[in-house]
Parts: structure tokens; C-alpha cells; sequence
């Protein structure tokens, strides 16, 4: 039997990255039968607006049967399982409904979910949205092997063969450009591959802020943005495409023509009566370190182990990226794995343009192999850089898998080391490999390829590790990039008013760790007072080099922002909270604070309803959720009385027949507590005593199921 799933974990990762699209889908399911068939995107629309710390963008979709064999008269539910970037944060989800836009709310996702799927069975019209982690049923093993971490889980009711049901979903993504003159945005191409057919229109609209300009499609340079202006959304530029397969990312980039020092942005909510700020700046320009990038580039690029980028789409986009974010007077150079390595030049060469435009002439996809020896590359990287001053870091692209066994990927990390001696060379990794094979499990962990090598690699010579399975490749090559120039092994700002002060403070860095100089160290808080803003920030090198700065910082810097920037605090928010040990306390804190500021969390849900039909809509006459719950046909009363409650509750029902009464109670999480009565029961009206002394202060769900079909759930809150 052991070897039997051996076999499959290793089988079964190949087939499914081959045919889902990294485990993601978009089905169309007829809800009265196991009948499901990938659905289709008729139309979508991206929309991207630059908000200073983070990027929002809006995705609308227009979804539909086209491609599939189902019938006019089935009962049909979209539902697609996608994976958005790390660190996004989901603000907004909205559903059309004929003509009329539904603005969702947010539910904890216990509740959402019951009414979401009661709402299915009466055949009317609701839309979920939720952060995927379920990991029960069949498919435990699966999700034990796979890493669901950031995606999402979408589902709409009904949709017809004859007409696309269309839902907007929004989200924030952190800006690490910052300060380059081309920024770029990685759209979420992944979502509209899972399309069954062509897309046939796309559009893109970009809104830029002050001094943003010149948007371009990088993969498809023949797109053109036109300008447009709206009395409403201000300026923005568009551009359309028709009858697109989305199989290779889609990437927006724009011009930057105003980088100042800093780049601070507030904004005030006057119904709280509440000023936020957020305030970044790239640490190597606060302190006036300009240190030039030397980068070696070695590929160990095999490319059958990599599907979502060829060998020259590899090529054309580290072309692009040193054109884009290298200066005239910083240097390159480029080595490729074989049987001897083969190298672009003996010497560094400076990364200005004809440079880099020879180099690019020269080298083509004939220079990558499809066998490895990486350790031979690795180790004539390290000779190259000692052998030149000892000045330089290694970015190393691979897609290469036959390295991360525990024993042989430890050897060869401790040869490296052995080579490199008292040089400091930071090697970032860049691992291509997509085929989940082969696979590895080390300290109850599972790794795939060379993760184990690779995630070693970097940490012990102080780089990083990036995988094109996580982030768009051209994300990858920004974040690279910008962790070339040197680093600061302790670094720490504070912020603070001329006439006030700041509270609830997020730092957007790692506050254990390096700080790269030219990558922007973010914060983002509430303030009190008038006046400017001061900075007062510390850094110190490796070499214990201490630096200080306490500035003033002039008001023409601060720009106003808008409600967006609470939403990026609440998100910090949530983030500080998921962190810490996930009492019922802390959880009970994240639900509010998600459902309050309309942020998504591990523990809740965006629903939109049908107006009338929610439980917390004005419009509907019934009872809150959490006091009470009553069925459509007046059968049964099910309420919890006092809730909140501190010690003691009556849990009350009535029955108009005799019938099988089972009733338990679960946290938020879905874990059963406690089974408070499973029996037969005659009609009439009923109550239990609950004494909750054991449990912890919180939201928990009480669930009253009737002759094994018909349930209730009432959300009660300890105090």
C-alpha cells in the first residue's frame, strides 16, 4: 500500500500539472447530477490603478457555458479554483444580477457557506468567494502533497447555456518598484488559461497616477494603449484583444517620469474620524549609497522541465529586465550549463544598451542543453567572481531536477561552500522547474526538484529563492534586481508627526533579515496631529557600518490617497493577527476586523445575495444570524438565548412532528465540539441548557439537523 501511494504522489503531480493548470480549474457543474465540464471566459477586463505601497486591481469576467454539451434546462453553478500572487489581499467582489450590481459582503465563511448552498437548493442567485484550504474528504492525500497556499475558491448560481453570468473580483498586490523608471504589474494570466475556449475580448485599462505614463503589454508589444477620459474615473489609457489563449503571462508595464526621495501618501476617513498614511523609500537613497550591480548569470535551463516559458521568452525577458533596471555602469555577464560551461565573455561588461543588445545577438536558445551539471556551472560562477575582485552575486536560473535528494543536495552545498571559502557571494535562485518531479520528503516536509538544494543554497549564502510556480517570471526579475546592489543586515525606520504622532504601524520589510538598498522599505499607519511627517531611520551594513538619518520630510512629498489605503491597513491588520497563535480569541478579532473593513481572511467570505435574501440585509424581515434562524415553511423555531452570552445559554426549538433531533456544536473552524442531543423526538417545543465552561471566548456555530436532512445553524458569541 505504501508503495501503491508512492506511485501516485508521484504520478499524479505530472498529470495534473500537464492537464489543470497547477491544480487550478474553472468548471461548470450541473448541480443535480456529478456532470461537470471545464467552463469558459467569454470577455474579460483588467483593470490596474497604481495606489503607492500596493496596486489594486479589478478583474471582471464574463463566464459561460461555450465549449460544454449541457442543456437549456440544467441546473448549472460556475465554480473556479485559482490561485492569485503572494501577499495579495482580496478587497471587493461583485455580481451582476440582470442589469444590477451586487456589491458583496463579507460573511464569516461558516455562515457563507450554509447560506450560499441553502441558496443553491432554492434555485436563486448568490455568488461565494473564499481563501481554499479544505483538506477533507477523498481527496485528503492530495491536499497533504499539494500546497494550496493563495488560492481561492469562486462559485455563481445559477448560469444559464444561453446567457454568461459576469462578477467583478478585486485585489491588492504590493508594489516593489516603487522607485524604477518602468514598473511593471504581473496580471493573473493563470485565471484566464483555465478558459475552455478563446477569449475573445481583453481588455486592459491602466489609471495612472502623477507622472505615470506609456503602458505597454510586454508580451504583446503590437497591443496599443489609447488615452480615454471619464468625468467619473479621471484618466485612463485601454487597449483591446480579440480571440487570445492566454498560455504565457501578461505582464503591464509603464514609464515612470517624477522618483522622488520619499513617496508619502494619507488619506482621512471622516465618518471615524481616522487619518492614515503610508510612506516608502529606497534605504540606499535615504542614506546616499550608490553601490553599481555586478550580476552573473548562470542558466542550468533544461527546457522540457519548464512549460510556461520558452527558451527564448527566457531570454527576451532577462534582456529586457538589464535594458530596464541595470545602469551604463553596472556590469554583467552570462555562463550556461554543459559539459563544459560556456560563457558570454571572460571579463564583466558594462550593462548599457549596445552591450547588452550584442550580447542578446549573440546568445540564443542553442546555448541551453537538456541534461544539467550544475555543480560544474556553479562552481566556475564562483571562480569567475573571485577571479574579478571578488565583487558580485549570482543570479543562477535553472530548471533542472536531479539534485534534491537530502544526501547528495547537502554535498554538494558543502563542496560550493568549500569553493567559495571567505568570498561573499549571494546566490538568488530562480528555480523554473514546473514538473513537481522528482519528489522528496525531508523533515515532514515535501520538496520538488531541487527545492531542498535550492532553498539551502540561497539562505547560506544570503540570497533568495524565487520558483515560477509561485510569481510571474518578469515579478521574479524586478524583485532580483533589486537585491543586487548590497544590503543592510540591520535596518529600522520609525515615523512620526511634527505636531502629533503615529500609532499602528505596520513595517512593510522584515524587521530580522537583510534590507536590500534598492528596494523600498514600506509603512503604512493611523496618525494624530498636524504638521510633517519625520523619519527617523537606522541601518548598518555587514561590516558594522552604522548609518542615521532624522529628516523632516516636506509636505509637496504627501499626496492624497483614498479609501483603498484603510482597506491596506486592515490587511496588515488581519496579517499581524493570522500570525499569532490562532486562539478563538484572535480568530473571533480577524472575522470582525474582515468583516468590518470588507477585507478577506482565512475565516471568512465574500457573498452576494439576491436584495432580501441575506440574513443581515435590511430587507429581510427575519432575524439576525446569531439570534435566530427560521425555516421558509414555519417548521421549526431554532434560537439561542442570551447571545452573547458569558457563562450559560438556552438553545430553544420546537418540532411540528415527531422527527430525529440532532444537535452540535462546532468552532469556526468546522471542528465538532460537543454533540448536545442525538435522538428521537415528539412534537412540541424544546430547550437545552448549554454550559460552555471549557471553551475559550469567541464565535462558535450551533447546529440543529432534522430527520437527517433539514439543518439550522444559529452563530453564538462567548463574551
Amino acid at each position: 500500500m505504501k508503495k501503491l501511494f508512492l506511485i501516485l504522489i508521484t504520478v499524479f503531480p505530472l498529470y495534473c500539472t500537464a492537464q489543470y493548470n497547477q491544480y487550478e480549474y474553472l468548471r461548470i457543474n450541473n448541480v443535480n447530477s456529478w456532470n461537470s465540464q471545464q467552463g469558459s471566459i467569454d470577455s474579460v477586463m483588467f483593470e490596474v490603478k497604481p495606489k503607492g505601497v500596493y496596486t489594486e486591481i479589478g478583474m471582471y469576467f464574463d463566464f459561460s457555458t461555450n465549449g460544454t454539451s449541457f442543456s437549456p434546462f440544467d441546473s448549472l453553478e460556475v465554480e473556479m479554483l485559482f490561485k492569485l500572487p503572494p501577499n495579495a489581499e482580496v478587497i471587493d467582489m461583485w455580481l451582476w444580477i440582470d442589469d444590477t450590481i451586487i456589491v458583496a459582503d463579507v460573511y464569516d465563511k461558516w455562515t457563507a457557506s450554509q447560506i450560499y448552498e441553502d441558496i443553491v437548493d432554492r434555485r436563486t442567485d448568490p455568488a461565494i468567494l473564499y481563501r481554499y484550504d479544505n483538506h477533507s474528504g477523498w481527496d485528503w492525500w492530495y491536499y497533504e502533497y499539494f500546497d494550496y497556499t493563495d488560492y481561492y475558491m469562486f462559485k455563481i448560481f445559477p448560469l444559464l447555456t444561453s446567457l454568461p453570468r459576469k462578477a467583478k473580483i478585486t485585489y491588492l498586490i504590493r508594489n516593489t518598484e516603487a522607485f524604477s523608471k518602468y514598473p511593471s504589474v504581473a496580471l493573473p494570466h493563470n485565471i484566464l488559461a483555465l478558459s475552455n475556449q478563446s477569449i475573445l475580448n481583453t481588455c486592459v485599462r491602466f489609471f495612472p497616477e502623477t507622472g505615470m505614463m506609456a503602458p505597454k503589454l510586454n508580451e504583446m508589444p503590437a497591443s496599443i494603449f489609447t488615452l480615454h477620459t471619464n468625468p467619473i474615473s479621471g484618466n485612463y489609457y485601454e487597449t483591446n484583444l480579440s480571440n487570445t489563449n492566454f498560455s504565457n503571462p501578461l505582464t503591464l508595464s509603464y514609464t515612470r517620469s517624477i522618483i522622488n526621495l520619499f513617496d508619502v501618501a494619507n488619506y482621512t476617513d471622516t465618518q471615524y474620524s481616522e487619518n492614515f498614511y503610508q510612506l516608502q523609500v529606497k534605504p540606499g537613497d535615504l542614506f546616499n549609497i550608490n553601490e553599481n550591480k555586478k550580476a552573473l548569470f548562470l542558466f542550468d535551463f533544461i527546457p522540457g522541465n519548464c512549460y510556461s516559458v520558452t527558451s527564448n521568452q527566457l531570454l527576451a525577458q532577462v534582456k529586457s529586465d538589464i535594458l530596464s533596471r541595470f545602469s551604463a555602469s553596472d556590469s554583467v555577464n552570462f555562463m550556461f550549463s554543459g559539459f563544459i560551461t560556456n560563457s558570454y565573455s571572460n571579463s564583466w561588461i558594462p550593462a548599457d544598451s549596445a552591450s547588452i543588445t550584442n550580447a542578446f545577438n549573440s546568445i540564443n536558445s542553442s546555448w541551453f542543453n537538456s541534461y544539467s551539471n550544475l555543480l560544474t556551472l556553479l562552481a566556475d560562477g564562483i571562480q569567475f567572481i573571485q577571479t574579478h575582485n571578488d565583487i558580485g552575486s549570482i543570479v543562477l536560473i535553472a530548471s533542472s531536477g536531479s539534485n534534491g535528494a537530502f544526501q547528495q543536495a547537502n554535498a554538494i552545498i558543502n563542496n560550493l561552500m568549500s569553493v567559495m571559502g571567505s568570498s561573499n557571494i549571494p546566490i538568488h535562485v530562480v528555480d523554473m522547474n514546473e514538473t513537481n518531479s522528482p519528489v522528496y520528503y525531508i523533515s515532514d516536509q515535501y520538496y520538488y526538484g531541487n527545492e531542498y538544494l535550492y532553498l539551502n543554497l540561497s539562505t547560506q549564502t544570503t540570497g533568495e529563492h524565487y520558483s515560477i510556480k509561485d510569481e510571474s517570471l518578469d515579478n521574479i526579475m524586478a524583485d532580483v534586481t533589486g537585491k543586487l546592489s548590497g544590503f543592510f543586515s540591520n535596518f529600522d525606520m520609525y515615523v512620526t508627526l511634527e505636531n502629533g504622532y503615529t500609532y499602528s504601524n505596520f513595517d512593510m520589510f522584515a524587521q530580522s533579515g537583510l534590507i536590500y538598498f534598492d528596494q523600498p522599505a514600506q509603512k503604512i499607519g493611523k496618525y494624530n496631529g498636524t504638521g510633517r511627517f519625520r523619519l527617523i531611520a537606522h541601518g548598518q551594513l555587514p561590516n558594522g557600518q552604522l548609518y542615521v538619518k532624522d529628516t523632516l520630510i516636506d509636505n509637496s512629498f504627501v499626496r492624497p490617497a483614498d479609501s483603498v489605503m484603510r482597506a491596506m491597513w486592515a490587511a496588515q491588520l488581519i496579517r499581524e493577527l493570522a500570525s499569532q497563535s490562532q486562539t478563538n480569541t484572535i480568530i473571533s478579532q480577524i472575522i470582525t476586523i474582515s468583516m468590518n473593513e470588507r477585507v478577506l481572511s482565512d475565516y471568512t467570505a465574500f457573498l452576494a445575495l439576491e436584495p432580501g435574501l441575506g440574513p443581515l440585509d435590511p430587507d429581510n424581515n427575519t432575524e439576525p444570524v446569531g439570534n435566530q434562524e427560521t425555516n421558509s415553511d414555519e417548521t421549526c423555531n431554532f434560537s439561542v438565548y442570551p447571545n452573547p452570552f458569558d457563562d450559560v445559554s438556552s438553545i430553544s426549538y420546537s418540532l411540528v412532528s415527531p422527527s430525529h433531533v440532532l444537535i452540535a456544536v462546532y468552532d469556526v473552524m468546522g471542528k465538532l465540539l460537543t454533540v448536545l442531543a442525538d435522538t428521537d423526538q415528539e412534537a412540541g417545543d424544546f430547550s437545552i441548557v448549554f454550559n460552555p465552561d471549557d471553551l475559550a471566548p469567541g464565535i462558535y456555530f450551533c447546529r440543529l439537523e432534522i430527520n437527517h436532512n433539514e439543518t439550522r445553524t444559529v452563530k453564538m458569541v462567548k463574551k
